[in-house]
């Protein structure tokens, strides 16, 4: 039989862990797959530069100018359907042209974004990258986007994923045959609250495996 303390740290660790389970997070998506096949943004449509089209779970996108060298351009974003190159599920299509993503409407800084990429123009294309409204800069391959691509914002980028932590306001993507899907947001306290969780259980396993 457990002693009236060991039953109070049992209550104890019940609550906070309830607690924590409990608490609320938010995060936010844009995978186009709400959007017909089809639909265009751009030069076509037409659209002009810095032009707000999409508004999907708070996160807001625009269309913004392409930039290789002396060349730019501003042609299309399409959304296309499942492609076995690219997404089982709706994506979007950049041809010549830049998409911009703004998070500061979410109510939360995002502390982490990942976004999904297929570039299949190969080593002959270029695309802009940028974070937090810097200039964007060009790239023979995401794969190359720096470590560290603006103070306080450290990057990560394998397996066809961009993955960027820290104070993340904004993000500009492009390319000439790019094809993006599966942006995702989360709020720094959706990590704190995740390893919380993980250590109320692995704090009450402990305690009542020494019993």
């Amino acid at each position: 039989m457990r002693q009236p303390a060991a039953l109070r740290i049992h209550w104890l660790l019940t609550v906070i862990c309830a607690t924590v389970a409990g608490t609320q997070t938010t995060a936010a998506t844009i995978d186009f797959d709400n959007l017909a096949v089809g639909i265009t943004y751009g030069e076509a449509v037409p659209n002009v530069e810095g032009q707000e089209v999409l508004v999907e779970n708070g996160i807001s996108m625009s269309v913004e100018r392409f930039n290789f060298g002396n060349f730019s351009d501003f042609f299309e974003a399409t959304v296309i359907g499942p492609d076995l190159v690219a997404f089982p599920t709706n994506s979007l299509s950049l041809n010549n042209i830049n998409v911009a993503f703004d998070f500061t409407q979410l109510g939360f800084t995002p502390n982490m974004v990942s976004i999904e990429f297929r570039d299949l123009g190969g080593t002959s294309s270029i695309n802009n990258f940028s974070v937090n409204g810097i200039v964007p800069i060009e790239l023979a391959s995401l794969t190359d986007i720096p470590a560290v691509p603006v103070s306080g914002i450290t990057a990560t980028v394998s397996n066809n994923q961009i993955i960027l932590n820290g104070d993340v306001e904004q993000i500009l993507i492009g390319g000439q045959e790019l094809i993006i899907d599966n942006l995702f947001v989360v709020p720094e306290p959706a990590s704190v609250l995740l390893l919380a969780m993980g250590s109320c259980v692995l704090i009450r396993r402990r305690y009542f495996m020494q019993r």
